[in-house]
């Protein structure tokens, strides 16, 4: 993958308030509004990560309770297995595939540097 452009300008629409208060805090704090707007989408996505990757977190962890909470988990998995590969001409699962299977892509992982340019 190539590197993101240091700075890629975009055009956003904002209501007519928001904007006057961004040129209004702009004035009182000496800054441009576009690095108002920036300092406030990262501390935004900043946090909008961390409850993405907190939401994930607890969704793993509750999973991993109830299957916990199983006793016989493993064994009902390997028992539906086995009554599903006991079945030998489902039409609903396709046609059989022989031969190597590829090994599935790894779940895509949040990259905190890259989006938001920075290590937070």
């Amino acid at each position: 993958m190539s590197a993101p452009a240091k700075h890629v300008q975009t055009t956003i629409r904002l209501p007519g308030r928001l904007h006057a208060q961004l040129s209004q805090l702009s004035e009182m704090l000496g800054k441009p509004v576009s690095k108002l707007m920036l300092e406030g989408l990262q501390s935004y996505l900043v946090q909008k990560l961390i409850e993405v990757e907190s939401d994930a977190r607890d969704l793993a962890e509750a999973a991993r309770a109830l299957r916990e909470a199983d006793g016989d988990y493993l064994g009902r998995v390997e028992a539906d297995a086995a009554a599903e590969a006991a079945i030998a001409d489902d039409p609903v699962e396709g046609r059989i595939v022989r031969g190597r299977v590829r090994k599935p892509a790894a779940a895509p992982r949040f990259d905190r540097e890259a989006i938001l340019g920075f290590r937070p």
